[in-house]
């Protein structure tokens, strides 16, 4: 398939000479015939076409592929059309030239050859795993001008393929993630719960300014087609419940940004930006959320309420920042932060109780895990996979089929649960008496 673009064409010794010229919209149609015709003193392509394309073959052939990389960071763009790359996708192909620099950016392009790339994706997949090395192929393929090497039996190497996660929240789960949030700022709050109920992805939500919501009913959230994974305007539905949430944050936060980065304890840059990173805080939620588990397992061997001893936890957090601080300046290793080794001294008075503090950790799970559980409830509770396709702005039902297919399967199941209740009972009836027996006189 060719590349969209500009190509010129000619005849030279009978031979059919083919040069390509660059993609559109980033180069012009009066810049495609500049370089034909050779304005601004140069010598065009089109006096000698085959000298010009032994020159960009003798160009190609001295190439690295960070040099290719250079020329990408220069002009960030998509290959097929020329259009922009959208910030999320540019900040993929950095994390993924981190991966290929120390493997592959000195090496010429016409040197890495079919072994060289399997020995890379090998390597990869030890140490950074299939995702990460899925990523570092697809930025290898672009800046190969997109091809994959073939190795010596000319077949192309494969992309490591990645199982759909399909994890989700339980009810006993998500009910002690939503109490632990209580004791949160309350920007973390409504975007953790804006992150279970909107229906869009976390970046949009981290980046989304006031001007996106319309908070009146019915509510609505736009997002713009370059910041949309899709490339596609979305304007999303928004639950009345989440909306009376969102009016209730924009009182209180009034700013450009619907959460702004000035209001958290992260990493500060710009106090008029969005948040950056929500990984701490994620970290926190898990660990709030945890702190809820253990106080109600422990809390009827101690005779209280698990709501009264959760509070009680809150408040020796406070006693242990002061600790914390009053330990500073002495030769002592402090180990973590307050609600750290407050949750490691809850697992501790669980095990001197008799409870096993393991299964009741919230470890395996991500932020897009919420977004993930908002829709597994829904198709659980008998959503037909279209609808829950739309409310995720999912362009193909596919995706959605892949990953919350499996559990579409429950009122089929369920179904035949109760046929085969029905189809057994009639066995049932014939080893029981004759309820219809003619009755002695």
């Amino acid at each position: 398939m060719k590349r969209r673009g500009f190509y010129f064409r000619a005849k030279r010794a009978g031979a059919a000479v083919e040069l390509y010229l660059g993609p559109w919209p980033a180069v012009t149609v009066e810049a495609a015939r500049a370089k034909v015709r050779g304005d601004r003193g140069s010598k065009g392509i089109a006096a000698d076409p085959a000298a010009a394309a032994e020159a960009r073959r003798a160009q190609r052939e001295a190439q690295t592929l960070a040099d290719a990389w250079a020329a990408l960071e220069a002009n960030p763009t998509r290959r097929r059309d020329g259009a922009p790359l959208r910030p999320a996708t540019w900040r993929s192909y950095v994390s993924a030239w981190d991966h290929l620099r120390p493997y592959m950016g000195a090496r010429l392009m016409t040197d890495i050859s079919g072994e060289a790339v399997a020995s890379l994706r090998g390597t990869l997949l030890r140490k950074v795993g299939p995702a990460q090395t899925r990523r570092a192929l697809a930025l290898l393929v672009v800046l190969l001008g997109g091809r994959m090497p073939r190795d010596a039996n000319g077949r192309t190497i494969q992309k490591p393929s990645i199982e759909p996660r399909r994890r989700f929240m339980d009810a006993a789960e998500l009910g002690a993630l939503l109490r632990g949030l209580d004791a949160e700022p309350m920007l973390w709050r409504v975007f953790w719960m804006c992150c279970l109920l909107a229906p869009l992805r976390r970046g949009n939500l981290a980046r989304a300014r006031w001007s996106d919501l319309n908070l009146d009913r019915p509510a609505r959230w736009t997002v713009a087609a370059d910041e949309a994974k899709g490339r596609k305007l979305l304007a999303m539905p928004i639950a009345e419940p989440l909306a009376r949430i969102l009016r209730d944050w924009r009182a209180q936060n009034p700013a450009e940004w619907v959460f702004p980065r000035g209001l958290t304890a992260g990493r500060k840059t710009d106090d008029d930006g969005p948040v950056v990173s929500v990984q701490h805080a994620w970290a926190r939620a898990l660990l709030l959320a945890e702190a809820v588990r253990l106080c109600d397992a422990i809390a009827p061997r101690e005779g209280m309420d698990g709501r009264r001893r959760f509070a009680a936890f809150l408040a020796s957090l406070d006693r242990l920042r002061l600790d914390s601080w009053a330990g500073r300046g002495q030769d002592r290793k402090r180990e973590g932060s307050p609600l750290v080794r407050g949750v490691a001294l809850l697992r501790d008075a669980a095990r001197s109780l008799g409870v096993d503090p393991e299964p009741l950790a919230l470890r395996d799970l991500t932020p897009h895990d919420l977004r993930r559980t908002a829709a597994s409830w829904a198709v659980q509770s008998g959503a037909s996979l279209a609808v829950v396709a739309a409310s995720l702005g999912h362009a193909d039902t596919r995706v959605t089929e892949a990953h919350y297919g499996h559990l579409s399967d429950d009122p089929v199941r369920r179904m035949l649960a109760d046929n085969a209740g029905r189809l057994l009972a009639t066995v049932e009836e014939q080893r029981s008496p004759a309820k219809n027996a003619e009755k002695p006189v």
